[in-house]
């Protein structure tokens, strides 16, 4: 099988190391975003796949500008399916869809969009598709139409690079992600101040800012504008066995349901936030065998849920599935 990968963001390492697992069972090229946010994606060829940056406009992340070199490489490569995660009201993914019934390729739609409703126009340019993955359930409710649909995250994380080191837990918390109000960091910092807040780092640091915490806490709110859509930041700490206090905000409970590591509180409660850390952190000074359980408890629900392997080979089944 012959897959394109076409990325919308340049989330490189994460995005890299995915595309090295599918490509351990399918021919994979990979388009990204030659500049995504202030960040140059360089263009390299690893393993069975390659990695190569397009032009995006600078104010408009979605619209492609060098449409015609992307459809002569897309042609050369020829793929069974364009896997493309720009959103299905983005300028990008109707061009490629059009791009798609060119060249004869299946095209297979991602999509986070959890709030906005389609229009009809969208409807339409839905039922075109192939196939859509949904990041979460309120997408797959929102794309309303009779073709092959599943629910699965975009991209795996490598559980070989997020895992358990040996390190001095020299912080109670951790928080790894934007600062901004919806990501609750006000009330984490109320509940907490002294929290370790991690907004700005490589990605290839990570681990070492996850080992070097005894609990990861992350404390988004649902907006009318907005609702929790990625949740790899906890899917990471939890792979590096550090166990989870979160809110039930948008794909929260969804992406981190029955696991005994996690421990959420409802969104806004800052009083019940605290409460939820001073017990947990109790727990770790008191009972180290039942903190040791949870770390471990943590790292195996990752990595049977959220791996680089694991989502892959979901992916190559749902594709499979539309090829047959």
């Amino acid at each position: 099988m012959r897959i394109a990968v076409i990325s919308h963001s340049n989330i490189a390492l994460r995005q890299q190391r995915f595309c090295e697992e599918l490509s351990k069972d399918a021919q994979v090229l990979c388009i990204a975003p030659r500049e995504w946010n202030g960040a140059q994606t360089v263009d390299m060829i690893m393993h069975n796949y390659e990695l190569r940056g397009i032009g995006v406009s600078s104010n408009d992340m979605y619209k492609f500008t060098w449409q015609y070199p992307i459809k002569q490489r897309l042609q050369s490569f020829s793929p069974d399916f364009i896997y493309c995660m720009n959103e299905w009201n983005s300028n990008a993914a109707r061009q490629l869809l059009k791009v798609a019934r060119e060249i004869d390729s299946r095209f297979v739609l991602f999509t986070w969009e959890n709030l906005k409703k389609p229009t009809e126009e969208d409807l339409e340019f839905l039922r075109q598709c192939d196939g859509i993955v949904c990041g979460n359930l309120a997408a797959f409710d929102l794309c309303n139409v009779e073709i092959p649909k599943c629910i699965l995250a975009q991209v795996g994380i490598d559980t070989d690079f997020f895992k358990i080191l040996d390190r001095e837990k020299k912080n109670d918390f951790v928080y790894v992600g934007r600062d901004e109000e919806i990501k609750g960091v006000g009330m984490i910092k109320e509940a907490w101040p002294k929290t370790h807040f991690v907004h700005d780092i490589a990605y290839e640091f990570l681990p070492d800012e996850y080992n070097e915490a005894k609990l990861f806490v992350g404390f988004p709110i649902d907006t009318d504008k907005w609702l929790q859509q990625v949740c790899y930041s906890y899917v990471e700490a939890l792979s590096c066995g550090v166990p989870v206090i979160c809110s039930d905000a948008g794909n929260l409970p969804l992406w981190l349901s029955d696991c005994i590591s996690v421990f959420q509180v409802q969104q806004k409660d800052v009083c019940a936030l605290r409460e939820t850390m001073q017990s947990l952190l109790k727990l770790y000074d008191k009972d180290p065998d039942h903190y040791n359980k949870l770390c471990k408890f943590a790292q195996s629900f990752a990595k049977d849920r959220y791996s680089n392997e694991f989502i892959a080979k979901v992916l190559l089944k749902f594709l499979e599935a539309i090829g047959e």
